[in-house]
């Protein structure tokens, strides 16, 4: 009943931040008049720079927590070469790149070994942005680092990291493709255009 309450609360939290994202998501028709001058626009920039570079940073790295019935440990250094065994029916939340929160329901009988795994992960009934999808190979052999979940972003193949679960459960990933943006970051230059104005 606890864990009810707690999701109901994590998906009250998504709710309430979807109006701000889909506004954020709105076009803005600009007259040309009222632009701000090369003053406001350079003070807005020193500002808004720490702001901008923690954000980066944190894109940089992914944290998710779950709590169900799990086992899984699960070693990466890309979904190559990796080390997993994982059998899971949990509800996850943390935090993911781009600054989106996640949340949903994960189901997983997972294998790996080196460039060698075996899948079936469902991820269900989803709030915010995170996608629901299925990534199915039940066959023990290469990674299909072209399947649906990868191609789509829901699963980043190249990230570095690792996950332990005995009922509570933590993962940790480390994204090297929001790396340049970070980098171009400290020199004041957006690579991803994701930051505030």
């Amino acid at each position: 009943m606890k864990m009810l309450k707690v999701f109901s609360a994590l998906l009250l939290a998504c709710m309430l931040n979807l109006p701000a994202a889909m506004a954020a998501d709105a076009p803005k028709a600009s007259t040309g008049e009222n632009e701000p001058g090369f003053c406001s626009k350079a003070g807005r920039f020193v500002m808004l720079y720490l702001p901008n570079l923690l954000a980066d940073a944190f894109d940089v790295v992914s944290v998710e927590f779950s709590f169900g019935n799990s086992f899984a440990v699960d070693a990466h250094a890309t979904y190559a070469l990796n080390f997993a065994l994982e059998n899971s029916d949990t509800y996850f939340a943390g935090i993911a790149p781009q600054h989106v929160f996640a949340a949903g329901r994960r189901e997983a009988l997972r294998g790996a070994f080196m460039c060698f795994s075996s899948d079936s992960v469902y991820v269900s009934q989803t709030c915010g942005k995170t996608p629901s999808f299925a990534l199915e190979d039940s066959s023990f052999n290469l990674v299909e680092c072209y399947a649906d979940a990868y191609k789509s972003d829901a699963i980043d193949f190249w990230a570095i990291g690792g996950k332990l679960a005995f009922i509570v459960g933590a993962a940790v990933d480390v994204h090297l493709r929001e790396l340049p943006d970070f980098i171009c970051q400290i020199f004041g230059y957006d690579l991803a255009d994701d930051n505030w104005k």
